[in-house]
């Protein structure tokens, strides 16, 4: 392609020209700009069309981890964090028992990690909410989490996380746990024992 100007033009002036690529491919043109010198001639200009960059897959915006996550990933255990014992609970009338349990205090949260089973020949039990009543008898507002023990349990058993914003002072360290299920029954855990807080400038 051979460029020539319609008009003389005065000494540094500039013109823009734009050649537009015949396949259509991104980037679609090539831009120049055409500065005016007497005592300058480009010949001839080589254009290379560079590669578009390999699409990057939108970054998925993580959540935030919660108390549960860190229990059910193994983060968090009975060391390095304030746990206490939930004693097994057994009820025929429901159909349903638990096995030992564990109950964590965070930095402003309480989680009450419990395996709940169904008696053989009756039907599996499937919780949908939680409640926790202290000291007092005010409920608190309790998030419930269920998941799998491990790939071999055998079918009726599931694990049941029951999350809190830390309780105040007031509720003391016992709480009655109660899961409720989607048919009805419920399971009631009457003494659910929570550790004591650290005090400031203890470890």
């Amino acid at each position: 392609m051979i460029v020539q100007a319609a008009a003389d033009s005065r000494v540094g002036e500039r013109h823009e020209l734009a050649v537009f690529f015949a396949d259509g491919r991104a980037p679609a043109r090539a831009a120049f700009v055409l500065v005016m010198d007497p005592a300058e001639v480009d010949l001839r200009i080589d254009v290379k069309r560079p590669e578009p960059p390999a699409a990057c897959p939108p970054e998925v915006q993580r959540p935030e981890p919660r108390p549960e996550d860190f229990v059910l990933k193994g983060y968090v255990n009975d060391r390095g964090v304030q746990t206490a014992v939930i004693e097994p609970v057994k009820d025929r009338a429901q159909g349903l028992w638990t096995d030992r349990g564990v109950s964590y205090r965070g930095n402003g949260w309480v989680l009450f990690d419990v395996v709940i089973n169904s008696f053989p020949g009756r039907p599996l039990f499937a919780p949908r909410d939680a409640t926790l009543t202290g000291k007092g008898g005010v409920p608190l507002r309790a998030r419930l989490v269920t998941a799998a023990v491990d790939a071999s349990t055998p079918e009726g058993v599931i694990r049941v996380l029951v999350v809190a914003e830390e309780p105040p002072p007031s509720a003391g360290l016992v709480f009655t746990v109660e899961v409720d299920g989607g048919d009805g029954r419920s399971l009631v855990i009457p003494r659910a024992n929570l550790p004591k807080p650290v005090e400031e400038g203890k470890p």
